[in-house]
């Protein structure tokens, strides 16, 4: 099947300049209203601009409910900054939840086998259909996985399934069939004029392929902001849970705080800090605050 949707920039997590060489003639890379220049491993507080050691940031980001870490998909060095921070929470919450955007909720009880150890990694992938539900490869996340394994953690699968979501950019949410509309969230939220125009910013320039029109390409991506935040909010009921939830994630469904953790708050009132890995050849030399919590400049 033709993934449609998996093209979006902002819902994977893809910029221009992921892949993008550093070059010489770059200005220096500042934090708007802040004047140390940022480099490779400095993480720094927006709110302040204050840099942070990395024990700061990870007590920080601990005393939250939820720690949203945004990543473009097909970086390494954003998976490797994930991995990291997941150790330094894991020692101060060794129950952590760690809720991921790469698997529909259906294949929960998979994840929960593969989690306990009763899966192989080559029976989860397969019977999880890793490359229908995800697609990028999984050596991308092979560590993160393996560690959260390794230490028996809960791992939550969030999202809707890419099938769906393609439906519903071809012709919309009211026409999927009833079975169908169970598999998203109950409740859509279209009343938000900023996240609104920032999808209509990157749906000028998105290849239309067999998106029908604007309002169902806004749905696709709601459909998966929707069921991710409604899928959160349940964990933050959970009664026995034990310590923050960790959610990966791309950074445009967190970016400016429009998507996930504006429609888990709408759920479910909850404490939460954004992060988003900032590679050192960013093209924008300065910096928004409003972009997340904290920025941590990636090598």
């Amino acid at each position: 099947m033709e993934k449609i949707i998996t093209l979006i920039f902002l819902g994977l997590g893809l910029l221009p300049w992921a892949n993008c060489s550093i070059r010489p003639s770059l200005q220096p890379l500042i934090l708007q209203g802040s004047s140390p220049h940022l480099k490779s491993g400095d993480a720094v507080d927006t709110a302040s601009g204050e840099v942070l050691s990395l024990d700061s940031l990870v007590k920080r980001l601990s005393k939250a409910d939820i720690i949203y870490m945004g990543e473009t998909h097909t970086r390494m060095e954003d998976h490797q900054l994930h991995l990291t921070l997941l150790k330094g929470l894991q020692t101060l919450h060794p129950n952590l939840i760690l809720a991921l955007e790469m698997l529909p909720r259906e294949t929960q009880p998979l994840v929960d086998h593969y989690s306990q150890g009763l899966l192989t990694e080559k029976d989860f992938l397969t019977r999880a259909d890793w490359e229908k539900n995800w697609g990028y490869p999984f050596d991308l996340y092979r560590g993160i996985f393996h560690w959260a394994r390794a230490r028996s953690l809960k791992m939550a699968a969030l999202n809707a399934p890419n099938e769906i979501v393609n439906r519903i950019a071809q012709n919309g949410l009211q026409q999927l069939s009833p079975e169908d509309r169970r598999k998203v969230a109950s409740d859509f939220h279209y009343d938000h004029p900023e996240h609104l125009e920032m999808l209509r910013k990157q749906y000028a320039h998105h290849p239309k392929g067999k998106i029908k029109n604007f309002e169902s390409f806004y749905e696709a991506q709601l459909a998966w902001e929707e069921t991710m935040a409604e899928t959160l909010s349940e964990l933050l009921k959970t009664p026995s849970r034990q310590g923050p939830i960790v959610v990966l994630v791309g950074r445009g469904h967190i970016a400016h705080k429009f998507g996930l953790p504006r429609l888990v708050g709408i759920r479910k009132a909850h404490t939460f800090k954004t992060i988003l890995p900032i590679p050192p050849d960013y093209p924008s030399r300065t910096l928004d605050p409003k972009m997340a919590d904290y920025l941590w400049i990636t090598d």
